[in-house]
């Protein structure tokens, strides 16, 4: 009897067969061997904790596709940062398949306030993406000379990060 099996492994491979190879049984036995049907699957990423471009970049640099993405308020995570996907890892799946996000809002406004996002050490392209995700407003860039940051990374914001501010504030980049 022949069993085809989702694998990894190519199709047409025998993956297991019962019994064991140098059994001997009597001719009127059945023996069952394991094939694979083959397939593209492999193994999901994990892109919690990640912010929404770099979940992207990973989704599209490992063959899948964007799914639904659902946006929610987290007082624990940025906004722009993913908190869930499903499939969720382990999850094995097409290499065609979907990957949906739930993406964090930031914090709910308090009193029309919300914090400035901690954007240090991030790349300037992302700090005006998560300002943006963020309710408040990109308020310019102030390039900073300096030994000890690599160009074009963000060394700190004004206000400075933490500090309620008005939805739809300008926040600076120092860069």
């Amino acid at each position: 009897k022949i069993e085809q099996v989702d694998s990894s492994i190519p199709a047409g491979t025998v993956l297991a067969q019962w019994p064991e190879p140098g059994t001997k049984v009597r001719r009127d036995k059945t023996i069952i061997i394991k094939i694979s049907k083959g397939g593209n699957k492999k193994a999901v990423p994990d892109l919690r904790g990640m912010e929404t471009a770099q979940a992207l970049k990973k989704i599209q640099e490992m063959g899948f596709t964007l799914g639904d993405t659902v946006k929610i308020n987290d007082d624990t995570r940025a906004a722009g940062v993913i908190i869930a996907q499903n499939p969720a890892v382990p999850a094995v799946v097409d290499d065609e398949g979907k990957i949906d996000l739930l993406v964090s809002l930031g914090p709910v406004p308090k009193d029309g306030r919300v914090p400035v996002p901690d954007l240090a050490q991030r790349s300037e392209a992302d700090g005006k993406q998560l300002i943006a995700q963020s309710g408040l407003k990109f308020g310019g860039v102030e390039y900073v000379s300096t030994q000890n940051t690599p160009g074009g990374m963000i060394m700190s914001t004004k206000p400075k990060a933490g500090s309620m501010v008005r939805l739809g504030e300008p926040v600076k980049l120092v860069v």
